[in-house]
C-alpha cells in the first residue's frame, strides 16, 4: 500500500472559495493550479463527482479530493473512474488503469461517525485496515489519500504485503475492524 499524502493541500484547500462558495467555483480554482483545460478526460470525472455530489452521494470536501487526486493520476497518464464498481459490491473512490498498473486510491477525509467519536482513533485504523484488506485484491496497488492536516497512525503491516499475510497480524486486524 501506498499512503498519497496531498501535500499543499492546505495550500489548495485555502485557496478555495469560503464556504458559501460553489463547488464549481472550488473546481476553477483547481483547474487553474494544474493547468486543467476545459477539452480533457478529467471533464467526464468532475461531471460524475458534480451529479453525485447534488445527490447528497459525497460530502463537497470528499469531491474536491477526489479531484485533485484524479486530475494528479490523469496527468500522469492513467485513465481515471472515480465511484468505479469493482466486483462484490465494492465501488473504489479513484480506479486508475495505465499500460503499466493499475491502481485503486481510497480518499480518507477524516469522517467519523458521531456513534465512534470516542474512539476515533480506532475507528480510522480500521476503517484503514479494511479498506486496505479488500480493496488491494482489484489492483495492482492500492494507495489511501489523505488531506496534509490529518495524521493517521497506519499499522505497519499495512505497508508490506508480505507482513500483511502474516497469521500474527490477524488478531490486531480483527481487533480494529469489529471493536
Amino acid at each position: 500500500m501506498f499512503t498519497f499524502k496531498l501535500q499543499n493541500s492546505n495550500d489548495i484547500l485555502n485557496g478555495l472559495a469560503n464556504l458559501a462558495s460553489s463547488l464549481e467555483k472550488d473546481i476553477k480554482i483547481i483547474n487553474n493550479i494544474f493547468k486543467i483545460n476545459g477539452n480533457n478526460g478529467v471533464n467526464s470525472i468532475y461531471s460524475k463527482l458534480y451529479n453525485l455530489y447534488k445527490k447528497k452521494g459525497i460530502a463537497r470536501f470528499h469531491v474536491i479530493l477526489q479531484y485533485i487526486m484524479s486530475a494528479y493520476l490523469y496527468n500522469r497518464g492513467y485513465d481515471v473512474y472515480v465511484e468505479e464498481d469493482i466486483g462484490k459490491g465494492y465501488k473504489a473512490d479513484i480506479y486508475a488503469e495505465a499500460p503499466w498498473e493499475s491502481l485503486i486510491v481510497e480518499v480518507e477525509t477524516g469522517y467519523i461517525p458521531p456513534s465512534r467519536h470516542l474512539d476515533f482513533e480506532d475507528y480510522l485504523i480500521g476503517k484503514i485496515i479494511y479498506k486496505t484488506l479488500v480493496y488491494s485484491q482489484y489492483a495492482d496497488k492500492f494507495s489511501i489519500a489523505i488531506p496534509s492536516h490529518l495524521n493517521i497512525r497506519f499499522p505497519r503491516y499495512l505497508l508490506c504485503k508480505r507482513l500483511l499475510n502474516r497469521y500474527n497480524n490477524l488478531k490486531e486486524i480483527i481487533y480494529y475492524i469489529y471493536k
